[in-house]
């Protein structure tokens, strides 16, 4: 077992020392980033909800939705409702995914990364979208109700949408990527590991 255990060990290892760049050039490079999942989450709530939402600003790395919601302000004035969230917050499982392909000597690197990159993509739209839509129909109820018409059901719908983009799809995703692009990699690492149990069981 121990020969199985060292071929694990050492994926593991070389993933921590790849995380490491690939944490530092993703946070360099992060507001080039953010602009793909900026666009698209912009299409979403312009296509789904045309009735309030008027369009998106991308400041660094935070997008701002800039709705038609008017709210009172002290002295009489008028404001319009504008959440906002970090875009960089739902984009971690590229580093992730490039370490892990680092990590387990992928070969077609160069193919596999962007065409993971692009699989991601709907998925860091939807916790972006669905976190601005918590924001908008439950944290801010009282201000935008009257205007947007959710119903109960509706902003339940939101909270576990923002539940899954928010903790799961981001690290489940590129780990279920991974898994489908290196199946030789893993088949290859249970190989090694039953062989070594069956020798020394012997």
């Amino acid at each position: 077992m121990q020969r199985g255990l060292s071929v694990v060990g050492g994926f593991f290892l070389r993933t921590i020392l790849a995380l490491v760049p690939a944490l530092a050039v993703w946070y360099w490079a992060r507001e080039w980033v953010v602009q793909p999942v900026a666009w698209l989450v912009e299409r979403v709530m312009l296509f789904f909800f045309p009735g309030w939402v008027y369009t998106t600003e991308l400041q660094g790395t935070t997008q701002v939705l800039l709705t038609t919601i008017r709210v009172p302000q002290p002295g009489g004035m008028i404001a319009e409702l504008a959440p906002e969230a970090n875009v960089l917050t739902y984009c971690y499982g590229l580093p992730m995914l490039l370490a892990l392909l680092i990590a387990s000597r992928s070969r077609g690197l160069w193919w596999k990364f962007p065409l993971g990159a692009l699989v991601i993509l709907p998925f860091q739209t939807w916790g972006m979208v669905f976190d601005l839509l918590v924001k908008t129909g439950v944290q801010m109820h009282h201000l935008s109700a009257a205007v947007t018409g959710f119903s109960a059901l509706q902003l339940n719908l939101f909270a576990v949408g923002y539940q899954l983009g928010f903790l799961l799809l981001p690290t489940l995703v590129p780990m279920l990527l991974w898994l489908a692009f290196e199946r030789r990699f893993i088949g290859m690492v249970m190989f090694d590991a039953a062989l070594d149990g069956a020798t020394r069981s012997r």
